[in-house]
């Protein structure tokens, strides 16, 4: 209930696939509407998620083994965990509940009344992405892809660009660093086109909310009309892009 407000009673439906999303939208007079529901399937709304006590857990791990441990428990979202311990143990895992569907891939509705594209079961701990120790002695990751085409499982469908990641890559090198040296190397200023396909021009400081258009990639030869292309904006972000600069990447769908 609302404070200064009545009660009211919510009717919250659910499948055996998990709860209604389409009655969140109004039911016309006189009950529910017609024809199929639209639920959602989702491995953290299961009643035996136990993400929370994988996080106290892991809050209170104190060797690498401890860690690992505890993130069995972690049920969703998937997340990319690099832990590391005081005797010099370090590692990397993508921790969560992944799905394998009988049939398509979770990006779109489909039928739940007929079985095809039901969860067959869980990626088991050991098949989920995962290192100890690995021989370079670094784990790099910034939302890039953690899993190559050899993988044969599916955690997703697409990944995001892999720049960043490339990018802490080649700072990293094979040297050693500091708290300092890794505070000084996120104000780096690099001038690299990521794209082939960048659009670069220095700008003011007052001009760092301009807007490209796919227009102004076309202007400089950059894409060309037989292809669909989405257009990224970047804002001024000192670890990749030099101060006073703005990239405008016009990238391949």
């Amino acid at each position: 209930a609302i404070a200064g407000e009545p009660s009211q009673t919510l009717t919250v439906r659910s499948t055996r696939h998990g709860p209604v999303l389409s009655d969140l939208d109004a039911a016309p007079a006189g009950g529910n509407s017609p024809g199929p529901v639209l639920a959602l399937s989702f491995p953290g709304l299961a009643d035996d998620d136990t993400s929370a006590e994988a996080l106290y857990r892991l809050n209170h791990a104190e060797t690498a083994e401890a860690a690992r441990e505890a993130l069995r428990l972690h049920v969703a979202p998937q997340q990319n965990v690099v832990y590391a311990d005081v005797a010099g143990t370090v590692g990397f895992i993508s921790a969560g509940r992944v799905p394998i569907r009988r049939k398509g891939d979770g990006r779109v509705p489909v039928p739940g009344w007929t079985g095809e594209y039901d969860w067959t079961g869980f990626l088991p701990y050991y098949a989920l992405p995962q290192s100890v120790n690995p021989p370079s002695g670094q784990f790099v990751n910034a939302n890039n892809a953690v899993v190559g085409r050899d993988y044969p499982y599916r955690l997703a469908t697409e990944w995001p660009d892999p720049s960043r990641a490339k990018r802490i890559v080649e700072m990293l090198g094979t040297g050693r660093f500091s708290v300092e040296d890794v505070a000084r190397q996120q104000f780096l200023p690099v001038r690299r086109q990521r794209r082939e396909c960048a659009v670069h021009r220095p700008v003011a400081a007052a001009e760092h909310l301009q807007h490209y258009t796919v227009m102004d990639c076309l202007d400089k030869g950059h894409i060309g009309l037989g292809r669909k292309k989405r257009l990224v904006h970047v804002l001024d972000y000192p670890l990749f892009y030099p101060r006073g600069d703005i990239w405008v990447r016009c990238c391949d769908r």
